[in-house]
């Protein structure tokens, strides 16, 4: 071209030697370019491996200290449950072993309480049987002290005329029988038991009382006195009096011998003339007592030979059953 610029076929041949280097050149700038972008890629990807490498190997660490922790905190955890456990074993140990100590300590009591109880109760028995005989002997002893042998009262003086006489308080009876004789006096005049009473007057004054009387002449009276009216308990009637009834029961006359009884009965009285049965189911005085004396009566000064002969009635008391409340009979 240098020698002949215009000489076409030399024109084309470097045109085409310019193509050419043009498009080697193109294709060396582009593997250049692809050579780049080829270093570039792989130094973004060692970077971007690196880069992974690192957060695979953070997170590697990561995991491996959570597993770690997570480790430590299962077996921290394991340990306090074994604690837990074994002092809930001991606890448990412990409460049996309370529990057992216990039993035996309350068995022991028990079996003591029982002993002591056992104890108690022969020593009561034992005491009662005591007691039990100590009361038959002071009961036997009173019985020998109630049964008595014969008084005979006798009056004589004119000023007796129109009373009734007792004899000391025999005691509290649930029954008592005594005998009775009539040696001389107004044969009309009775003689018997007066009993029930309330308690007497400092002076001995009966407020009330009941009385079982008989007479020589074969008769007998049964009747309440309230401290102002009589009631007759064999034919009760509206005229406040009281009055004597045949009986063949009674042994009639002077000396003879007549045994009479007043019972306690399921809370009532019943009377008895020498073993015979002559009423029953008598009511208490309200608040009445168990005492009992025996009496007799004198007639007025019309009917009685005083000072001449005396008034004289015998009694003694042949059976009692003493009255106590608190044992059984």
């Amino acid at each position: 071209m240098k020698t002949n610029p215009n000489d076409a076929e030399a024109k084309k041949l470097l045109e085409e030697a310019q193509k050419k280097q043009a498009e080697e050149n193109k294709a060396k700038q582009e593997a250049a370019e692809k050579a780049a972008a080829e270093k570039k890629a792989a130094a973004e990807a060692a970077a971007a491996k690196k880069a992974a490498d690192e957060k695979a190997k953070k997170e590697a660490a990561e995991k491996a200290a959570a597993e770690k922790k997570a480790k430590e905190e299962a077996e921290a955890k394991a340990a306090a449950e074994k604690k837990a456990k074994e002092e809930a074993e001991a606890k448990a140990a412990a409460e049996k072993k309370a529990k057992e100590e216990a039993e035996a300590k309350a068995k022991e009591e028990a079996a003591a309480k029982k002993a002591a109880e056992e104890l108690a109760k022969k020593e009561a028995a034992e005491k009662k049987a005591v007691e039990e005989k100590a009361r038959q002997e002071a009961l036997a002893e009173l019985q020998k002290k109630f049964t008595t042998d014969w008084e005979s009262p006798q009056l004589s003086d004119i000023e007796d005329c129109g009373y009734f006489y007792t004899s000391p308080e025999f005691g509290q009876f649930d029954m008592i029988e005594g005998e009775f004789s009539k040696k001389s006096g107004y044969v009309k005049s009775a003689y018997g038991f007066v009993f029930g009473y309330t308690k007497p007057s400092s002076t001995g004054k009966l407020y009330n009382y009941i009385r079982f009387e008989i007479n020589t002449d074969g008769e007998y009276a049964l009747y309440k006195w309230d401290g102002k009216n009589y009631t007759d308990l064999v034919e009760p009637n509206d005229e406040g009096t009281a009055y004597f009834y045949p009986s063949t029961a009674i042994n009639k006359g002077y000396n003879a011998i007549n045994k009479l009884k007043v019972q306690v009965n399921d809370g009532k009285y019943d009377v008895y003339i020498n073993g015979r049965l002559i009423k029953q189911g008598i009511e208490f005085i309200p608040r009445g007592t168990y005492g009992v004396m025996g009496f007799f009566s004198v007639g007025q000064a019309t009917q009685e030979d005083m000072p001449n002969t005396p008034v004289v009635v015998s009694y003694r008391i042949t059976d009692a059953i003493i009255h106590n409340p608190n044992v059984e009979k």
